[in-house]
């Protein structure tokens, strides 16, 4: 069922709903644990941007994006991140996480910050940045 929103364009989808941006964020913490470099891209449009962190290059478009998620893979074997706390702004969220980090030399170590995402009405990403420090 398309609910149709005041102002909306005919044809024109809904921003994602809470539950939808709750789904997506459910599954896109199980590709981070996978290190699926395909499966992560795809979650993102074409010309999405991240920057993680921020202050950091911000990487645009497919090829930059599987170019930082491959560079994730050289230097970690794990990121299983936990949300402590979610909040939904739709079309966007932000989660305050920690994250259990081990990379491939050197030991184990947790990492917290704040991520946020914004959402286009097909249930991808346009933009991510991530505020963390070690």
């Amino acid at each position: 069922l398309l609910v149709e929103r005041p102002g909306m364009v005919a044809g024109e989808q809904p921003p994602m709903t809470r539950d939808q941006m709750l789904q997506w964020l459910n599954g896109y913490w199980d590709v981070l644990r996978t290190m699926d470099t395909d499966r992560w891209v795809d979650l993102y449009t074409d010309d999405a941007s991240v920057e993680d962190p921020v202050g950091g290059p911000i990487f645009r478009g497919k090829s930059e994006l599987r170019r930082f998620f491959d560079g994730v893979k050289r230097s970690m074997t794990l990121l299983d991140l936990s949300p402590e706390t979610i909040f939904f702004a739709p079309p966007q969220a932000a989660v305050h996480f920690e994250a259990r980090a081990v990379p491939r030399q050197g030991p184990e170590f947790v990492l917290r910050g704040i991520v946020t995402y914004a959402f286009n009405e097909s249930g991808k990403v346009t933009q991510m940045r991530a505020y963390w420090s070690l």
